[in-house]
């Protein structure tokens, strides 16, 4: 199948920019004052304060690579599908070089710079660097049972459940893991690091800085695109909004975002709150997917939607 030049949808967009502005090397960062940085501008408390993010961006981007392959399959198997298959699939193959350019970032980053490979402490609760034990699941362990059942699914040929599963997939990836989790996580970096440059009069890590900048323009294309891509499934099938779009959300706001997750004294000592940061971050993005797809299509959440009157149990505002 021929791209139609003459509808370039906006995959095709989005790769056209990632290969303008995805080509920065991991490798041209320069990691040394970050190194002097870390050995000498934060106390021990700071330091596991910090690694408990470093080691969930790390680990997920490995995960994001590992499990993106599927979305390749399914989406060269829809039939008749809602978009340009071959123009998604070329959006892809910048994604997934994205990820695993990533990947390299934060692996060059723990060995130069933090001093070690290893997500793993002795002495902490289940003997790692993860605060939330749902975090860590919903970031790794999900995204592969999802990316087998894509598998499985691409071997039956099912229509019906190709679409599904991929709107499945795409609303945890790129609709949960990358515009709430990883947009927060960037937030807490920018602000931890705000606080202590203002306390030693110079601004810290310069080199992850510039690194997690460059992340962030690549993930805001991975971000668009899967907004897009929902959004045309759901164009063609409004069913799979309230279907799979609507609990997939319920199930990130009932596990991550509940009242045992509304804080964390980790960083009490900053000058932010950082659970009304999260949730403020999160809910200007959950919103701006919502409105994207189409408010109208949902039942349970509207574009006002607002996570900091979520209490576990409650939808939308107004239910």
């Amino acid at each position: 199948m021929a791209i139609d030049f003459a509808n370039k949808q906006k995959p095709y967009e989005l790769f056209d920019k990632a290969k303008r502005q995805g080509t920065w090397d991991p490798l041209d960062i320069d990691f040394s004052e970050d190194k002097v940085h870390w050995e000498e501008g934060f106390s021990e408390a700071q330091k596991d304060q910090i690694m408990g993010t470093f080691v969930g961006f790390y680990e997920g981007e490995e995960s994001v690579t590992r499990t993106l392959v599927p979305y390749f399959t399914i989406v060269d198997k829809l039939e008749d599908a809602p978009f340009d298959t071959v123009q998604e699939e070329m959006f892809l193959s910048t994604h997934l070089m994205e990820e695993a350019k990533h990947t390299d970032f934060f692996a060059r980053y723990f060995e130069e710079v933090l001093g070690t490979q290893e997500t793993h402490i002795d002495d902490y609760e289940e003997s790692d660097y993860w605060q939330n034990p749902d975090l860590k699941e919903f970031l790794v362990d999900d995204l592969e049972e999802i990316g087998e059942r894509m598998r499985q699914t691409a071997r039956t040929g099912d229509q019906h459940e190709l679409r599904y599963i991929l709107g499945e997939g795409v609303m945890h990836y790129m609709g949960i893991v990358e515009a709430q989790l990883a947009k927060a996580g960037y937030e807490i970096f920018e602000n931890v690091f705000s606080d202590i440059s203002d306390d030693l009069g110079t601004e810290i890590m310069p080199g992850f800085q510039e690194g997690i900048k460059l992340v962030r323009q690549d993930e805001g294309r991975h971000i668009t695109n899967g907004r897009w891509v929902m959004k045309k499934l759901a164009e063609e099938d409004p069913d799979i909004v309230t279907e799979v779009y609507e609990p997939k959300i319920q199930e990130y706001l009932e596990r991550l975002t509940g009242p045992e997750n509304a804080s964390d004294d980790r960083y009490e000592d900053y000058s932010f709150d950082m659970a009304q940061l999260q949730r403020t971050v999160s809910n200007a993005n959950l919103q701006q997917t919502i409105e994207y797809i189409g408010p109208e299509k949902f039942d349970s959440f509207g574009a006002d939607f607002d996570i900091g009157a979520y209490s576990g149990g409650a939808a939308a505002a107004g239910d």
